[in-house]
């Protein structure tokens, strides 16, 4: 959070952590209920993620940090992204990044409860995580004629698959 001046995009549970809960909404971290099937919902919840993605490009506002894979994964593959990063055909700024740790214990990791992640993060004594920081990439035309299987899957599919 330092390092890079943003916000983030949270499952709505967050805001009632104990001390992170309070941070996040500190920094104007963007809340949303992963539970909720409603469209109109949805809908609104991509609304406001383009326009942070707007005001973030103008330097209005810190950009907002979106794990696209909605959840950590193991470490070892990545799942197919989400929607809300890539539907407003905006810029993105893939960054990577990986911890290591002297015991088994993966620092990103959500199957736990918040509780007992925190309690397995203590006891693994620290980690180290190696950041890399790859180019902005915003779709142009070159993009779309190359890489986009028209018909086949919507404009942000072709995003997310490439940026993947």
């Amino acid at each position: 959070m330092f390092y890079y001046d943003s916000s983030f995009l949270a499952k709505s549970s967050v805001r009632y952590y104990p001390g992170i809960g309070k941070i996040a909404e500190c920094i104007q971290t963007v809340f949303i209920n992963r539970e909720d099937k409603n469209k109109e919902k949805k809908a609104e919840y991509m609304n406001i993620i383009q326009e942070r993605q707007v005001q973030a490009e103008s330097g209005e506002i810190p950009p907002i940090i979106i794990y696209p894979e909605g959840a950590t994964t193991n470490g070892e593959t990545m799942v197919y992204f989400n929607k809300g990063a890539f539907a407003s055909l905006r810029g993105v700024q893939p960054i990577v990044i990986s911890y290591k740790s002297l015991f088994p214990i993966k620092a990103a990791q959500d199957v736990l409860g918040i509780a007992n992640h925190l309690n397995l993060l203590g006891m693994a004594g620290y980690f180290t995580g190696h950041v890399i920081e790859l180019p902005v990439f915003k779709p142009n035309e070159y993009f779309w004629k190359h890489f986009w299987n028209e018909g086949k899957e919507e404009k942000w599919e072709a995003f997310a698959r490439v940026v993947r």
